[in-house]
């Protein structure tokens, strides 16, 4: 006997028919086929389903001991997340991971991983999409990447990345559970970011030395390049005048900018003469002026600096002068 439900918060599938789990697994989470092993007591289910951004998140508490093989598809990732006292021992190209507290499994595309599970188990199924990873990748190593990525298997929760990665699924699980559909999705959103960030920066792959050649000149070159920006704003600064004070090339300059501040060095350089623009509005002397200091900054196309200060300021430099003007007669 099963029931299913188009649930508020997911689907949901409660059977005791491991065909019918498989059937919903197989185009949610990953395709497998199975063996009920004998001595196990019946087999039983309930499993919720959610559709995310760019993960596919699939959770079931089930009874009955198994044996499955299964095959990841060429356009995704896995990661099994146990959130009870263990799911049992995956195994692939000759390594076995034993999914527990301990230990989380990370499946790459196109490989078959055989599993045992145990007689009763609580697991988080997160299908990934590959090429969201392949272009979180790219943007990070600033290039196109050619050769497929491939994570180690084994993801060892008892390092800072897995209790980080613990909270994420406790956190993907309560969503799961306790937010409409419509939001959701929404909800999640950070969660999915962070999970995807962990396996790239702390999970082992073919790309790592790469990547951390770059984090090598993280947050020390970000921290003097902006001490050079803002301490030259009022020169006609270059990238490459940038890139020769922090003592790295464009594109590890770009990629540290993108990692620490969401932006690149010209944006935060521009957001600087913004900011010292607006400085000098806010306590002009008699013979300040908008277009004086529109000029002093860099910005010589006046009706440019005009709406880019606007944007920031929700005011025109115009008005914030006789603001600052009026304020002081008084």
């Amino acid at each position: 006997m099963s029931e299913s439900n188009a649930h508020l918060h997911g689907f949901v599938l409660k059977t005791g028919n491991a065909d019918e789990a498989a059937a919903l697994l197989g185009s949610t989470a990953v395709p497998y086929r199975f063996e009920p092993v004998s001595s196990s007591p019946p087999f039983s289910t309930d499993i919720l389903i959610l559709q995310g951004r760019s993960i596919v998140l699939s959770t079931a508490v089930s009874t009955g001991k198994l044996w499955l093989e299964t095959g990841m598809p060429e356009d995704s990732y896995g990661l099994v997340l146990d959130v009870g006292d263990g799911v049992g021992v995956h195994k692939t190209r000759g390594q076995n991971v034993d999914v527990s507290p301990n230990s989380s499994f990370v499946q790459n595309p196109g490989t078959v991983a055989e599993v045992t599970t145990r007689e009763r188990y609580r697991v988080l199924f997160l299908r990934i999409a590959a090429d969201v990873l392949k272009r979180e990748l790219e943007s990070r190593l600033g290039r196109q990447i050619h050769s497929r990525l491939l994570f180690q298997p084994e993801f060892k929760m008892g390092c800072a990345a897995g209790h980080k990665l613990a909270g994420a699924g406790r956190n993907l699980r309560r969503a799961l559970s306790s937010t409409r559909t419509t939001t959701t999705c929404v909800a999640i959103a950070p969660l999915e970011a962070e999970i995807i960030d962990l396996l790239l920066e702390a999970q082992p792959h073919n790309y790592s030395k790469e990547m951390s050649r770059f984090s090598q000149a993280g947050s020390w070159t970000a921290r003097v390049a902006k001490e050079y920006m803002r301490s030259a704003a009022h020169l006609p600064l270059t990238l490459g005048d940038v890139c020769d004070a922090a003592g790295v090339n464009a594109r590890t300059l770009q990629h540290t900018f993108r990692r620490y501040h969401g932006c690149s060095p010209m944006t935060f350089l521009r957001k600087v003469r913004l900011q010292a623009a607006r400085d000098a509005l806010l306590n002009p002397d008699e013979g300040t002026t908008v277009a004086a200091q529109a000029a002093q900054w860099g910005f010589f196309h006046f009706g440019r600096f005009s709406r880019a200060y606007r944007d920031v300021y929700s005011e025109l430099p115009s008005e914030t002068l006789q603001r600052s003007r009026r304020r002081k007669h008084y």
